[in-house]
């Protein structure tokens, strides 16, 4: 998938690629969603809460670009290092600060914070992650979303449909597919 050129286009493939996610999610009851296996031991639940979890952060970075003050991205890393904190008890291998925690382990981290919530939750927690990351988008302008942040040097128009659509794309083939084994 391209990288969008204007904000017009990211919303629109925004809308898409969560219109796609929706309509598979609907499919699957919530006892089915709490299943491990789907994708590695990951449920489906597991994948909402992991990409709850990177909405969320999004969201907050975009909140914390228009207002200035970083408070939206401090308040999850707060409650992500709390979250880090308790599953260290059982996983004493994960670094202890949240910033020094890099690829998987990141998602084990998002993951368990989201254990012992009902799928439902999850779900609706994620929907308003979306929700939320979809207001800020739209507060931005063509060229804000144009410029380049940050020290990577990438756009907002790169950066966020990873963590959107993309996103959700990388996702539902191994869920459909999951799915329809489990229907046949």
């Amino acid at each position: 998938m391209e990288t969008p050129n204007s904000k017009a286009e990211l919303i629109q493939e925004m809308i898409a690629g969560r219109s796609a996610w929706d309509e598979l999610l609907a499919q699957i009851p919530e006892p089915a969603m709490r299943e491990p296996g789907v994708e590695g031991t990951w449920s489906v639940k597991d994948i909402l809460a992991h990409i709850c979890a990177y909405e969320q952060y999004m969201a907050a970075m975009l909140e914390d670009m228009k207002e200035n003050n970083g408070n939206a991205t401090a308040m999850l890393d707060s409650y992500y290092q709390m979250q880090l904190t308790m599953y260290r008890a059982g996983h004493p291998e994960i670094p202890e600060q949240l910033q020094d925690v890099r690829g998987d382990q990141v998602n084990e981290v998002f993951t368990a914070a989201y254990r012992f919530k009902k799928a439902s939750e999850v779900l609706a927690m994620e929907a308003q992650a979306y929700r939320k990351l979809t207001q800020w988008v739209e507060s931005f302008s063509d060229e804000e979303l144009a410029h380049p942040f940050a020290n990577t040097g990438k756009t907002l128009l790169q950066v966020l449909p990873r963590q959107c659509y993309i996103h959700y794309h990388q996702h539902i083939p191994v869920i459909k597919a999951w799915w329809e084994k489990k229907q046949a």
